[in-house]
């Protein structure tokens, strides 16, 4: 029996013992697991990737995706479990998945923090910027939004409005929670940059 089959029959065997699947199941050989269920293969991969055996979540979920590539929960799945080991894929599996649903919280959240990793600061603040207006009370992406104009301003542009909206937004961020880590540290530093422009 392959690895993919065993860890299968694994997941739904566990499932049964703690009940974490609603409905009852009763396997009563192999042959009752529907190898062409791409959900069957996506919760594997779900399973896989929380025991910690992320190269077997990835085969899971890709194999989930050849049954239904139109699936933007697994590729957005897919691309979290690559993003050790290949970021490049990663990102395709996330801008896929936004392809798919436009309005996919995670896989926008996925994508522009990964695009923060890697120094793609331009193309992370449009993705926090879509993730601030449809979530405008959500710190972390408000912070997140500033952090990278904060970013593009020291690394990229020297735009002057980049260091101001960043200001504004950390403003914004502290009259909603005040202790936020690294907050102040961060405006202390533009402030401080703001006045040697302005010297």
């Amino acid at each position: 029996m392959g690895l993919l089959k065993r860890s299968i029959l694994l997941l739904f065997a566990l499932a049964l013992v703690t009940t974490a699947i609603g409905t009852s199941v009763l396997l009563k050989s192999d042959n009752d697991i529907d190898m062409g269920d791409p959900n069957l293969f996506s919760s594997l991969g779900n399973f896989l990737f929380n025991e910690g055996m992320t190269g077997h979540a990835v085969v899971a979920f890709e194999k989930s995706l050849e049954l239904d590539d139109d699936n933007a929960v697994t590729l957005n799945n897919l691309g979290v479990s690559l993003l050790q080991t290949d970021k490049e894929k990663a990102m395709r599996h996330f801008k896929e998945a936004l392809n798919i649903d436009p309005n996919y919280e995670m896989a926008r959240k996925n994508l522009a923090v990964l695009q923060t990793q890697i120094g793609k600061y331009e193309e992370a603040i449009n993705n926090f910027r879509t993730l601030v207006e449809e979530y405008p009370d959500n710190v972390q992406y408000n912070y997140d939004l500033a952090v990278n104009l904060g970013n593009k301003f020291y690394h990229n542009s020297r735009d002057e409005n980049d260091l101001e909206e960043a200001l504004k937004i950390y403003y914004k961020v502290k009259e909603v929670s005040p202790k936020y880590e690294h907050l102040e540290e961060n405006i202390k530093v533009l402030e401080e940059v703001k006045q040697i422009l302005e010297s």
